[in-house]
């Protein structure tokens, strides 16, 4: 069971790299839903993962226009969560992608932190947000950001 003071030692630990991704989630997170037009690779999922909660069609997502397992169904489910929990709005849609760019900055840090030290792991975690796509590509591009900060790593 962990106890108080150890949660506190591991902040104090890390805390420079808990502020740089307080930040990241701020500017990743705020107006999130204000793009109130999807992209088409955006709308494919966005649609795709509408119309599995209305058809309860969980195992095959799929685009209107697309075949069942034309695109991998992770993003369809994450964005279907997202649309159990939020309702269906432009954020709801973008949320999991935005979280997925958190996570990717979260492991470049622990691979960092376990190659060499903390130092190593900021900078590798600050050098990721610039890598593949921008943080204004991840707060727009839903669908297609989720795989591309993972093929950033």
């Amino acid at each position: 069971m962990v106890c108080f003071r150890d949660l506190l030692a591991v902040v104090n630990a890390h805390r420079a790299f808990i502020l740089f991704l307080a930040l990241f989630a701020v500017l990743f997170l705020t107006n999130i839903g204000v793009y109130e037009q999807f992209l088409r690779a955006e709308s494919n999922f966005a649609l795709g993962a509408r119309m599995m909660l209305e058809t309860k069609e969980f195992l095959l997502p799929h685009a209107p226009h697309e075949l069942p397992l034309n695109k991998p169904p992770l993003q369809y489910w994450l964005i279907g969560i997202s649309y159990k929990i939020l309702g269906f709005s432009y954020g709801a849609g973008r949320l999991p992608s935005a979280l997925c760019g958190l996570g990717v900055l979260s492991l470049v840090y622990i691979l960092g932190v376990r190659l060499r030290d903390q130092t190593l792991g900021l900078t590798a975690s600050a050098m990721s947000t610039r890598a593949s796509f921008s943080t204004s590509i991840i707060r727009r591009r839903g669908g297609d950001a989720a795989g591309a900060r993972g093929g950033s790593v």
